[in-house]
């Protein structure tokens, strides 16, 4: 006796930095100004190799301190989150930077802000700034000169939420209260930075700050490896199934 199986397959802120730099995606102006120095990466390891990995970041929970990022300004650690801040600082800066292969990628984080809705006569309310920097040469990187070959913003925000952003802000579920933002991005250089950077212009000390947790940036499988990945799925659904109804015919 012979059965037929019918079976269906689915395929499934740029920093304050000398001059100006324009943005591929939002194209804001930003002022800048050279007088920080960036503190290296606290991590004594070299750059990680070129990579496609879940996540091309290194320490991106921060279970590890600032180890792998390089900050300057008011940037701290607590609970195991990054904790950018305006505490006697105009200007404070986080970033990691690392190579990173061709393709599209998606690059996310979880963030609680707490930005001041005061703006005292003559000033403007402190404003946070996550963005995406491209380069091909990292011994020349330089956020704070403007010393990079692209940019492109993905987060500018005050007390009054976004008001120039790429993103979406979704709830977290990985950290009750916070919001994850998220972007898909396509990389044609060999090094990006993600970068996080709060400018106090109310000019009133530690009366912002921003918590950063779980930034990630991964690859997103090109249209082949998911169709691959589909077949295989499928293949081994059709063997199950032809070893089923061996059994029930046996």
């Amino acid at each position: 006796m012979q059965k037929s199986i019918s079976i269906v397959l689915l395929m499934l802120p740029l920093s304050l930095m000398a001059g100006f730099v324009s943005d591929p995606l939002a194209m804001p102006w930003v002022l800048a100004s050279p007088q920080q120095e960036i503190a290296p990466p606290q991590s004594e390891s070299s750059v990680p190799p070129v990579t496609t990995d879940v996540n091309a970041l290194q320490n991106g929970d921060f279970s590890s301190g600032l180890s792998s990022w390089s900050s300057s300004g008011d940037v701290t650690v607590a609970s195991a989150a990054a904790i950018v801040g305006d505490n006697q600082q105009n200007d404070s800066l986080l970033y990691q930077l690392v190579p990173l292969a061709p393709g599209t990628y998606v690059v996310s984080w979880d963030m609680n802000p707490t930005l001041s809705s005061s703006a005292p006569s003559g000033s403007f309310l402190d404003t946070f700034y996550a963005t995406l920097y491209f380069a091909n040469n990292p011994a020349t990187f330089n956020i704070v000169n403007g010393q990079f070959d692209n940019s492109a913003t993905m987060l500018n925000m005050d007390s009054g939420g976004p008001f120039s952003s790429t993103v979406t802000l979704t709830p977290s579920t990985t950290v009750p209260g916070w919001q994850t933002a998220t972007l898909t991005f396509n990389n044609t250089y060999a090094y990006i930075a993600v970068s996080f950077e709060l400018i106090n212009l109310n000019n009133v000390s530690n009366d912002s700050n921003v918590q950063l947790d779980n930034v990630t940036i991964s690859a997103v499988p090109e249209p082949r490896t998911a169709a691959l990945a589909s077949v295989a799925i499928a293949l081994l659904l059709v063997r199950r199934s032809l070893n089923k109804a061996g059994k029930n015919v046996a």
